[in-house]
C-alpha cells in the first residue's frame, strides 16, 4: 500500500531493480514476462530515473491528501552518472548522412532526427514537438521547454543546408 511503503520497502524495490535481471534467469520467472524477452541488466541511471517517478508520485500523493509517506524523506536520490562525452567531426557526421540504408526507412529516419538535432543543437525534448510551423525561411524558431515557464524566449536557430534538406 501507498501508507506501508517505507523506507525499508524502498530498499528493497532498488536491489530488485539491481538484481532483476539475475532472478529472472530462474524457471519460474518465466511465467511473470510470459514471451517477452529477458530483461537487461539496468544502469544506476536508470534506476535513478525509476526513483525520480517513484518520488513524483508520493509527491502527488501527499499534496491529495492521500497518504502522509513519503519513503524518500530518508533516501536521497543521486545525481546522474555521465561518462566521457565523444564528439562527431564533421566529416563522420556526414558519413552517418550519406549511408545508403537501403530499404531500411525506419533507421534512415532516425538518422535523419539524429542528424538533425546534431545542427540544430536543441534537446530531444524541444525536438520531438517541433513541426513544419517552427520552420519559417530557413529558420527555426521554438521556445525551449526548459526555459519556458521562468524566461520564455524564443530561439532563432538559421537551418544549414544540410538541415533544410532533411526538412524537404
Amino acid at each position: 500500500s501507498v501508507g506501508g511503503f517505507d523506507a525499508k520497502t524502498l530498499k528493497r524495490y532498488t536491489e530488485f531493480l539491481e538484481e532483476e535481471n539475475k532472478i529472472a534467469k530462474k524457471e519460474k520467472y518465466k511465467y511473470i514476462y510470459g514471451s517477452r524477452e529477458h530483461p537487461e541488466e539496468r544502469s544506476k541511471n536508470v534506476i535513478r530515473d525509476y526513483h525520480i517517478i517513484l518520488r513524483t508520485f508520493f509527491h502527488w500523493c501527499q499534496r491529495n491528501g492521500i497518504t502522509t509517506n513519503n519513503p524518500f524523506q530518508a533516501y536521497k536520490v543521486g545525481s546522474a552518472i555521465y561518462g566521457t562525452p565523444y564528439y562527431l567531426t564533421l566529416d563522420e557526421l556526414d558519413k552517418i548522412y550519406r549511408a545508403d540504408l537501403g530499404e531500411r526507412k525506419k533507421l534512415a529516419v532516425q538518422r535523419d532526427i539524429f542528424v538533425f538535432q546534431c545542427q540544430v543543437g536543441c534537446r530531444v525534448g524541444d525536438l520531438m514537438r517541433f513541426t513544419r510551423d517552427n520552420i519559417s525561411d530557413g529558420v527555426l524558431n521554438y521556445i525551449p521547454r526548459k526555459t519556458k515557464e521562468g524566461n520564455p524566449v524564443t530561439v532563432r536557430v538559421p537551418l544549414t543546408e544540410r538541415a533544410k534538406e532533411i526538412v524537404a
